[in-house]
Protein backbone atom coordinates (compact mmCIF):
# COMPACT_ATOMS: atom_id res chain seq x y z
CA UNK A 1 0.00 0.00 0.00
CA UNK A 2 1.47 3.36 -1.04
CA UNK A 3 0.67 6.55 0.47
CA UNK A 4 1.51 10.48 0.15
CA UNK A 5 2.21 12.13 3.05
CA UNK A 6 1.82 16.28 2.96
CA UNK A 7 1.83 18.99 5.60
CA UNK A 8 -1.56 19.54 3.39
CA UNK A 9 -3.08 16.41 3.84
CA UNK A 10 -5.16 16.39 6.75
CA UNK A 11 -8.21 18.37 6.90
CA UNK A 12 -10.85 19.16 9.75
CA UNK A 13 -14.62 18.41 9.05
CA UNK A 14 -16.57 20.99 10.82
CA UNK A 15 -20.37 20.09 11.72
CA UNK A 16 -21.84 22.07 9.19
CA UNK A 17 -19.97 19.73 6.58
CA UNK A 18 -17.08 22.47 5.81
CA UNK A 19 -13.76 21.36 4.91
CA UNK A 20 -10.68 23.26 6.39
CA UNK A 21 -6.84 22.84 6.12
CA UNK A 22 -5.80 21.66 9.03
CA UNK A 23 -1.74 21.20 8.98
CA UNK A 24 -0.40 18.11 10.56
CA UNK A 25 -2.63 17.14 13.62
CA UNK A 26 -1.98 13.47 13.71
CA UNK A 27 0.74 12.87 11.03
CA UNK A 28 2.34 10.16 9.03
CA UNK A 29 2.92 7.53 11.91
CA UNK A 30 -0.94 7.32 13.18
CA UNK A 31 -2.46 7.73 10.01
CA UNK A 32 -0.10 5.17 8.29
CA UNK A 33 -0.32 3.43 11.56
CA UNK A 34 -4.39 2.89 11.18
CA UNK A 35 -4.12 2.18 7.33
CA UNK A 36 -1.94 -0.72 8.16
CA UNK A 37 -4.33 -2.09 11.09
CA UNK A 38 -7.01 -1.71 8.08
CA UNK A 39 -5.65 -3.40 5.08
CA UNK A 40 -2.38 -5.41 6.51
CA UNK A 41 -0.64 -4.57 3.87
CA UNK A 42 3.04 -3.47 3.41
CA UNK A 43 3.49 -0.20 3.53
CA UNK A 44 5.23 1.94 0.39
CA UNK A 45 6.07 5.80 1.97
CA UNK A 46 5.17 7.09 -1.95
CA UNK A 47 5.27 10.56 -1.96
CA UNK A 48 6.78 13.81 0.63
CA UNK A 49 8.14 17.15 0.39
CA UNK A 50 7.98 20.58 2.12
CA UNK A 51 7.89 23.87 -0.48
CA UNK A 52 10.20 25.39 1.54
CA UNK A 53 13.99 25.19 1.07
CA UNK A 54 14.72 25.89 4.57
CA UNK A 55 12.20 23.98 6.23
CA UNK A 56 12.87 20.45 4.30
CA UNK A 57 15.65 18.66 5.99
CA UNK A 58 13.72 19.01 9.50
CA UNK A 59 10.34 17.82 7.09
CA UNK A 60 12.26 14.52 5.51
CA UNK A 61 14.08 14.26 9.20
CA UNK A 62 10.75 13.65 10.40
CA UNK A 63 9.09 11.84 8.03
CA UNK A 64 12.35 9.56 7.89
CA UNK A 65 12.13 8.91 11.94
CA UNK A 66 8.21 8.01 11.26
CA UNK A 67 8.95 5.40 8.89
CA UNK A 68 11.57 3.88 11.35
CA UNK A 69 9.21 3.89 13.71
CA UNK A 70 6.76 2.00 11.65
CA UNK A 71 8.95 -0.62 10.96
CA UNK A 72 10.26 -0.62 14.54
CA UNK A 73 6.40 -1.17 15.64
CA UNK A 74 6.35 -4.36 13.54
CA UNK A 75 4.62 -2.57 10.09
CA UNK A 76 6.35 -3.93 6.84
CA UNK A 77 8.35 -1.24 5.03
CA UNK A 78 8.95 -1.33 1.56
CA UNK A 79 10.10 2.22 0.27
CA UNK A 80 10.64 5.99 1.33
CA UNK A 81 10.26 8.70 -1.88
CA UNK A 82 11.32 12.15 -1.71
CA UNK A 83 9.75 14.03 -4.03
CA UNK A 84 11.22 14.74 -6.53
CA UNK A 85 15.13 13.50 -7.14
CA UNK A 86 15.59 17.08 -9.21
CA UNK A 87 13.90 20.03 -8.36
CA UNK A 88 10.79 21.06 -10.37
CA UNK A 89 10.13 23.69 -13.02
CA UNK A 90 6.50 25.85 -12.48
CA UNK A 91 5.44 23.57 -9.50
CA UNK A 92 4.88 26.64 -7.14
CA UNK A 93 1.95 26.74 -9.44
CA UNK A 94 1.14 23.21 -10.42
CA UNK A 95 2.23 23.37 -13.70
CA UNK A 96 -1.12 26.06 -14.51
CA UNK A 97 1.98 28.81 -15.59
CA UNK A 98 4.74 28.48 -18.23
CA UNK A 99 7.74 30.57 -16.50
CA UNK A 100 10.39 28.72 -16.39
CA UNK A 101 10.73 28.95 -12.20
CA UNK A 102 13.40 26.70 -11.02
CA UNK A 103 11.65 25.59 -7.58
CA UNK A 104 14.77 23.95 -5.38
CA UNK A 105 12.45 21.28 -3.77
CA UNK A 106 15.12 18.20 -5.13
CA UNK A 107 17.60 16.78 -3.87
CA UNK A 108 20.11 17.54 -6.53
CA UNK A 109 19.77 21.35 -8.16
CA UNK A 110 18.12 22.11 -11.71
CA UNK A 111 19.72 25.62 -11.32
CA UNK A 112 22.07 26.16 -14.32
CA UNK A 113 23.73 29.21 -12.46
CA UNK A 114 24.66 26.69 -10.24
CA UNK A 115 27.00 24.11 -10.75
CA UNK A 116 26.63 20.26 -10.32
CA UNK A 117 28.72 20.05 -7.01
CA UNK A 118 26.12 22.76 -6.00
CA UNK A 119 23.25 19.92 -6.41
CA UNK A 120 25.35 17.22 -4.67
CA UNK A 121 26.15 19.25 -1.88
CA UNK A 122 22.22 20.09 -1.12
CA UNK A 123 21.60 16.44 -1.51
CA UNK A 124 24.54 15.36 0.51
CA UNK A 125 22.99 18.07 3.17
CA UNK A 126 19.07 16.64 3.27
CA UNK A 127 20.39 13.15 3.52
CA UNK A 128 23.20 13.33 6.04
CA UNK A 129 22.29 11.05 9.12
CA UNK A 130 19.19 9.73 6.92
CA UNK A 131 20.75 6.76 5.79
CA UNK A 132 21.84 4.97 8.65
CA UNK A 133 19.95 1.27 10.55
CA UNK A 134 16.79 1.62 11.73
CA UNK A 135 18.53 0.82 14.79
CA UNK A 136 19.84 4.91 14.81
CA UNK A 137 16.13 5.91 15.65
CA UNK A 138 15.35 2.84 18.21
CA UNK A 139 15.09 5.08 20.89
CA UNK A 140 13.29 8.47 19.19
CA UNK A 141 9.51 8.68 21.01
CA UNK A 142 8.85 12.29 18.97
CA UNK A 143 9.94 14.18 22.27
Amino acid sequence: MGNDYYVTNEHLVHPDGSVQASGEIFGYYVITRQYYNRYGLPVMHTETNLQDADRAPQWLRKEWINLHRLKLDGVPILSFTWYSLTDQVDWDTALRENAGRVNPLGLYDLDPRRSWQAGRHRGSHLLSGFCRSPSHHRNYTGG
